[in-house]
């Protein structure tokens, strides 16, 4: 069944957790992660911080399943190809209350492009492309300009390096999550006879998770 946007929300994190250093994360669909009295139960929802060994999932946001004392898995994330994880300094941080983009009107998160890399011969009659390490996911919400909203302010009050979590409930109840950097500093457009706008630039970190509810 299509997926429509009508009465879709669009929300970015509130309130926080304490980070918690991660000890392993398993080459495995799903993933597990192993966090020694991690506290987190399933359906909580955690982004991850990894800066050594699989990178792969650095800024990453899933939800947390078949949760036990030490372990957890992250739901829908598949790393069985991502590189071995490494310990280092790596955390999981819970996000345990959302701001309500209730601004948005539209919502755009393209697929992400190839670079594109030359590999036509002397002998080629015609052009060789090769595709080489995927591109970035970069794209962008559309608001009405609200200045004062919280969700807004957050967005706002975010530097280029922070990763924000996003959650999108779309009408059927499906969610996605993803994490993403933002450079957002407030700008606006308008004209006469129309409403006040802006538009957030979003670079999406990791895999956007998606799920049926």
């Amino acid at each position: 069944m299509p997926i429509l946007a009508n009465n879709a929300r669009v929300e970015v994190e509130n309130v926080v957790g304490t980070p918690a250093a991660i000890e392993d994360i398993t080459n495995a669909d799903p993933a597990v992660v192993t966090i020694t009295g991690h506290g987190y139960t399933d359906g909580d929802i955690v982004k991850l911080d990894i800066s050594d060994g699989m990178v792969e999932l650095d800024g990453q946001v899933a939800r947390v399943a078949s949760s036990t004392v030490n372990d957890f898995q992250l739901e829908g994330v598949d790393t069985t190809n991502y590189s071995t994880y490494a310990a280092g300094t790596n955390n999981a941080t819970s996000v345990t209350s959302w701001y309500t983009v209730a601004p948005a009107t539209s919502l755009d998160i393209p697929n992400a492009d190839p670079n594109e890399i030359d590999g036509t011969r002397l002998i080629d009659k015609k052009a060789v492309v090769l595709y080489g390490l995927a591109g970035s996911i970069s794209g962008s919400i559309d608001i009405q300009h609200e200045p004062h909203s919280q969700a807004i302010q957050k967005i706002k009050g975010s530097t280029t390096q922070d990763r924000l979590a996003f959650r999108v409930t779309w009408t059927n109840g499906n969610i996605a999550l993803f994490g993403a950097n933002t450079a957002y500093s407030g700008g606006f457009s308008g004209s006469v006879g129309d409403i006040v706008s802006g538009n957030i630039p979003v670079t999406v970190l990791g895999d956007i998770a998606e799920y049926v509810s």
